[in-house]
């Protein structure tokens, strides 16, 4: 039987070998078999054409556009067809019909090229040359515009997606989803849904794995309200994409399944709750005292001088509260325009400094801030009701934060010399608890407060107002502590031009 098989094959081999012209070459292109038919057509000697290009038979018929078009096709794993124009080693031009096939190794790469081709020269030449030449650049034209178009719409697509042709085997997947997957064409084509589920489920994070084609399918014939199905990918960035499955009735696609990145989606949804939670924490701290002592007040007769501190206490949690909801709204009221209300003018440092300053109420037994001006007047271009509240914020922590005393200074740091738009720079230091490396790290976060004990009132919300307005300034927000030795903040702005 095997004698059979083989005699069959052979036989096979020698009518395509007598009647085809069958060359190969490795990916890149280098000939590395060529039969009788072809040395005998192309006039070339084998020896000749071993280690060569294609390019040999290359002739001026076909534009590069052309060419582009094929090698794209082949080395994205697909079949092409198309008529060549070669020339002989004498010069003459011959005419082919050639289907050329990529051939893929055990790990899914492209290891050759296989080339069979029939000589149509006979054929071309009984029409008029000139006349099927502009025909056939038309067409090729054509054909490159519409390959172009669907291309650049293809590119500009924002989702990945997979298309699966009527045998619901992969044909096609766009550049976006193997950046999203790092899974190539070369990897999927041909592929059925079990075999790309089990491609694609080891790249899933165990938390959100693939569902599987039955549950997406289900999904689209019955969605349920709210139902969403979403993967994390373990692999680069760790995308988070919500799936899509759309079935066709079409003949050449089955089905196409949409990835779409919600990745940031997801984040600010988690920040969101994580910030309800907290703020709805901060919030109910001082409510339940203000609750106690309010309930102690009415349903029992006290002395004096408990019922004075009861309210004390009452009093304190009251602008506690306040403050947490006049930051919140300073924050979303930011968030919200993104600095669109910010009007900027031309300040000077010294005058704004001095303000602030001087509006700051201190704590009992405390010296006014040491202000350290530069000799030479600067100005910044900044809103001066943001800036104010930002140094005001940092102000209030240089004091806090300082609690056994100790001088607190303003240094104003006039721009550089630098080729960067040049930020003038507002220091203030204390010589308080300072903070560690961690809590540097964190001191942006809101409702993050570097005091854990309770003992240093405070909202948590101040440093992040700061970092908000700065940023939307155009500046930034440097930090020098040490615990035990202080703290410094610089507050970076544009400066005005002169």
């Amino acid at each position: 039987m095997d004698t059979e098989n083989t005699r069959d094959a052979t036989a096979l081999w020698d009518a395509i070998n007598q009647h085809s012209i069958v060359s190969m070459t490795d990916p890149a292109g280098n000939i590395t078999f060529v039969n009788e038919t072809f040395v005998r057509i192309s006039g070339y000697r084998c020896d000749e054409l071993m280690g060569q290009n294609h390019r040999i038979l290359k002739t001026d018929v076909q534009s590069p556009a052309f060419w582009n078009t094929m090698w794209k096709t082949i080395s994205s794993g697909y079949v092409w067809k198309g008529v060549i124009c070669n020339r002989a080693k004498d010069g003459s031009y011959y005419w082919v019909e050639s289907q050329i096939s990529p051939f893929f190794d055990a790990h899914g790469n492209i290891e050759k090229y296989v080339s069979i081709r029939t000589d149509v020269t006979a054929h071309k030449r009984a029409v008029d040359e000139n006349a099927l030449t502009q025909s056939l650049l038309a067409t090729t034209t054509t054909l490159l515009e519409r390959t172009q178009q669907r291309d650049a719409i293809v590119d500009l697509i924002p989702d990945g997606f997979v298309s699966f042709d009527a045998a619901r085997r992969i044909d096609y997947l766009n550049p976006v989803f193997s950046r999203m997957s790092g899974i190539t064409l070369a990897q999927a084509a041909g592929l059925d849904e079990n075999a790309f589920s089990d491609l694609l489920a080891p790249r899933c994070s165990p938390a959100r794995r693939f569902p599987g084609f039955a549950r997406l399918r289900q999904h689209e014939v019955d969605p349920r309200p709210g139902e969403r199905h979403v993967i994390e990918l373990s692999v680069g960035p760790k995308p988070v994409l919500e799936l899509t499955l759309r079935t066709s009735d079409t003949s050449s696609v089955s089905q196409i399944l949409y990835f779409r990145d919600v990745t940031l989606e997801t984040e600010v949804a988690r920040l969101k709750n994580e910030f309800l939670t907290t703020a709805a924490h901060e919030l109910r701290t001082p409510m339940v005292s203000i609750y106690g002592y309010a309930e102690l007040l009415l349903s029992r007769e006290l002395d004096p001088v408990s019922r004075q501190q009861c309210l004390e206490v009452v009093l304190m949690q009251s602008k506690i509260m306040v403050s947490i909801l006049n930051d919140l709204l300073d924050l979303a009221r930011i968030d919200e325009r993104s600095g669109r209300n910010f009007a900027f003018e031309a300040v000077d440092v010294a005058t704004l400094v001095h303000a602030v300053a001087s509006d700051f109420t201190l704590p009992s037994g405390r010296a006014s801030p040491e202000l350290l001006m530069p000799q030479v007047p600067c100005s910044m271009m900044v809103d001066t009701r943001q800036t104010r509240q930002a140094l005001a914020n940092v102000l209030s922590n240089a004091y806090k934060y300082s609690p056994a005393g100790g001088k607190v200074q303003i240094t104003v740091l006039p721009p550089a010399c630098t080729t960067e738009a040049p930020l003038v720079g507002i220091c203030i230091t204390d010589h308080g608890i300072g903070m560690t490396p961690d809590q540097l790290s964190r001191v942006f976060e809101r409702f993050y407060r570097a005091d854990s004990s309770g003992k240093i009132l405070g909202t948590g919300l101040g440093m992040s107002l700061v970092h908000e307005i700065v940023a939307l300034h155009g500046g930034r927000v440097e930090l020098d502590s040490r615990p035990g030795v202080g703290t410094a903040v610089t507050l970076w702005l544009p400066a005005a031009n002169r």
